[in-house]
Parts: C-alpha cells; structure tokens; sequence
C-alpha cells in the first residue's frame, strides 16, 4: 500500500473517529440536560422539561418549556437552544458543549418589540459544559423600550447582565448580576422605577445532600420608587427620588439603598438560613420609617430530616397559596407532611425575628420575637390552632416611642398611662417597652401572669 493511501485511509479512520465521538458526545449532552432539566423541576417547584431534542453530528437543536404556576398567569415559556457538541464545541474552547439558548417569541411579542430592538433577540444565554457537567452561564438582555400608542403608555428596561459558573450536577455555583434598573409610566401618572440592582451568589451543596447548599448572597438595590399621583417627578432613568417633600408625600413607596443579605450555615448537623435587610431610606405613603434595620432566621434545621420534607413537599413550600395546595393532597400525604413537619420542630427548629428596627420623627421602633414548639406532635397538626396552646413557646419585646403612638392615634396618653398602671408597658426614657411571653399555655407580660383572653382588650382596634 503505498504511503499516498495509508494516508487518506488514516485521514478517513480519523475523521469517522472524531464523528462517532461527536455523536457520543451528543448523547451525553442530551443525558445531562434532560438531568438538568429534572433538578430545575425540584428546585423551582414548576415543570422544567426537555420538550425537544434532535441530535445532529456536530450540532443538535433542542427546546425546553417552563410552565408557570396557575398564580403567576399558567404561561408556557419557551427556548430554543443551539448546541455545538463534539471534542472541540464550536472550536473555541474544549468542553462538552457550548449552546446559545434565545426565547421563541410570538408575532404579538415580536411586533411589540420591533420598534425598540428590531428583529433581535431581547434576551440571549450563552452555556458552556464541562466536561464533568460542570460549566458556566451569561445571561444578557437589550435596552428595551415599549410605549402604548393608545394611552401613552411607556416602560423601559435597562440592559442585565447575569454570570454564573456550577459545579457538576449543580453542586455549587457562583454568580454575579449587574442591572441598571427598569421604568413604567401609566398615563394617568403612574409610576414604578428600579434603579441600581447589582449582587453575587455563592452557594456548595453540603456532602451527602441533594437540597442543602450552604453560603451566601449579598445584593444591593440603589432605588426603588412607585408613585401613584402625577405630580410627582419624573426623570429618566437614571433618576432620582424627588427632593421637594411635597412631591415625596405622593410617592406610595420609596427605597434608597437597600442591602439584601442571605446566608445558610450548619453545625452539628443543624443548619441556619438568616436573612438581613436594611435600607437608608424607606418613605410609605409620605410617612418616613428609615434608616431600617429587618434580620429574621430560621435556626436549627435538622437537615436529615429538611431533606426528607424538601423532597417530598418541594412544590407545595413554593406555592404561593401554600394552605389550598395542602388541601390538594391526599390524607396519606397530609400525614406524612405532618409527621414530617413535627419531626423538624423536635428537633429545635426555631424562628426568630432577629430584630426589626426603624426610626419615626418621635425616635426608634425596636422590636424581636422567636417562636418554637419541641414537643408538638403530628397529631397536634391535625388540630391547629388549638393544639399549638399547651405546645407553643413564644417571645417578644417591643419598644415604641410613646409620642409616636399618640401621633398615629393608636392611642391617646390617658390610654397609654392605663397601660402603665397595668403593667403591660413600662416606660424606658421617652418610650414604652413591653415584654411577652407565652410558655406552653403560661402567657406573661413584664414576668406577670395574664389571661391570653384579655389580651385583646389591651390592642388599639
């Protein structure tokens, strides 16, 4: 054989290597995704599904389709995925595969966007998987503007930007979103703006679980402001909240630096899932409530037993009507939750409000609580809330400036003194304190016994 054939025959045994590998490689893709898709389904708590794939050589074409809850519109939304698979994806970087992934739009949605962004995507989505199903992700959206010829109605969003790289199998990931905000205008004045939302993510999957990622989110949110009167201002973005106060009475929400902090932490087997807000600036209905300081926990969550509940009740947690979607089970999958969830509290599960403060023109609102129940049982479940009164442990203290109870006319000072004769408040400077406890049917306030009945009787309404 002479050297000429050897060497187009070992061109031609190269070439159907590289192409059966390619097609191999095509089916691990599909393997992955259709893996991808099902822990999307657990961890959203809505169906994710692989709706198409039709596997080609070097590429293949796929499609997958969210359906959102009945609460959210029951919309069905679409991607179309293009995915270049082989040993060299795209012959740009090695890897598994690399797919560009865009949003299939309907004519209704793509006349509407025309004006703005023409025949362009709104939204595109690069993925790139590793080789061990590891990868990375970039999300990146247009400077979309819509605008209502009929009632001069407008909107805008700002360019997003989103990263993320995951572990295999989603283990880990680490992510970062950069976004300059959005605007509507309604024509009778109307008006919502976001401006400044930026945060990471960084989350590992604790060894031996399926749902307990521990770590942390930090997000920042620069401005937010709904007004609901027209004559409020009305700057492009990027805006500002109106100085004049009189303009910023009309505001039914305003926010200035927001800072959202989550994080999830385990010990012993026990997690803690703390959640920390605070924002400079907080105006409701023309009344300032700011600077704002709002941490809750949830604290000892036994994960064996989390990860048993989460698998089994993933979808009903993320309802947005939880109690009707309980009521759609079975009795043989009620109990089980019950069992499930009276298992958690055994084991110390507690929540707390860490601490809720704000300041008002008369001082700071201070306030903290936390609830627990060990000893609650199933079948205490099954009787709520009456069951909860022999079971329950519950603490709080609140503190208000007494002024600004007056001001709010949540009472008047000869109520507020009654209340001190009572014993249920005791002043602390120019603010009323209170302390109360409920422990397994024994209600106190200040450490002196009182009826729970009579309790109401003491509330402003």
């Amino acid at each position: 054989m002479s050297k000429s054939i050897k060497l187009v025959a070992g061109v031609a045994l190269l070439g159907l290597a590289y192409g059966a590998t390619a097609w191999y490689m095509g089916g691990r893709i599909e393997a992955q995704l259709r893996d991808g898709h099902e822990h999307l389904t657990e961890y959203l708590g809505m169906p994710v599904t692989l709706a198409d794939y039709q596997r080609g050589l070097l590429h293949s074409v796929a499609r997958t389709q969210v359906v959102l809850p009945p609460e959210w519109g029951g919309a069905t939304i679409t991607l179309r995925h293009q995915i270049e698979h082989g040993p060299l994806p795209g012959l740009r970087r090695l890897g598994l595969a690399s797919i560009e992934s865009q949003p299939e739009l309907s004519d209704a949605t793509r006349a509407l966007l025309q004006p703005s962004i023409g025949t362009a995507a709104p939204v595109s989505m690069h993925t790139r998987i590793g080789w061990s199903g590891d990868g990375e992700l970039e999300l990146a959206s247009l400077d979309i503007r819509l605008k209502n010829p009929d009632d001069a109605g407008e909107a805008q969003l700002l360019p997003l930007q989103y990263r993320m790289r995951f572990g295999a199998d989603l283990a880990s990931l680490d992510a970062s979103l950069q976004w300059p905000g959005m605007q509507t205008r309604a024509p009778n004045g109307e008006r919502f703006q976001l401006q400044g939302l930026s945060g990471t993510d960084q989350y590992v999957l604790q060894p031996g679980t399926r749902y307990t990622f521990l770590g942390r989110s930090d997000y920042r949110l620069e401005r937010l402001l709904y007004v609901a009167m027209a004559t409020a201002t009305a700057e492009d973005l990027p805006g500002h909240l109106p100085d004049d106060p009189d303009q910023r009475s009309t505001a039914g929400l305003a926010l200035r630096d927001v800072q959202l902090q989550m994080e999830a932490t385990e010990e012993g087997g026990l997690m803690d899932m703390l959640l920390r807000m605070s924002a400079q600036e907080l105006q409701l209905d023309g009344e300032a409530f700011a600077p704002l300081q709002w941490d809750m926990s949830l604290r000892k969550t036994h994960v064996p037993t989390y990860e048993q509940f989460y698998a089994a009740f993933s979808s009903l947690l993320q309802s947005e009507d939880p109690v009707a979607a309980f009521g759609r089970l079975d009795a043989q999958e009620q109990e089980r939750f019950r069992q499930q969830a009276a298992a958690l509290f055994a084991h110390g599960l507690e929540l707390r409000l860490d601490e809720l403060s704000f300041r008002l023109p008369e001082g700071v609102v201070r306030a903290d609580a936390s609830v627990s129940a060990p000893t609650l049982t199933a079948n205490d479940l099954s009787f709520l809330p009456f069951s909860l009164l022999a079971k329950l442990q519950f603490q709080a203290h609140l503190s208000v400036p007494e002024a600004a109870l007056v001001r709010l006319g949540l009472y008047d000072a000869e109520s507020l003194q009654a209340l001190v004769d009572q014993g249920v408040a005791e002043r602390e400077g120019d603010a009323l304190k209170t302390a109360i406890s409920y422990l397994r049917g024994l209600s106190t306030i200040n450490g002196q016994p009182v009826d729970p009945a009579a309790l109401g009787g003491l509330l402003p309404y």
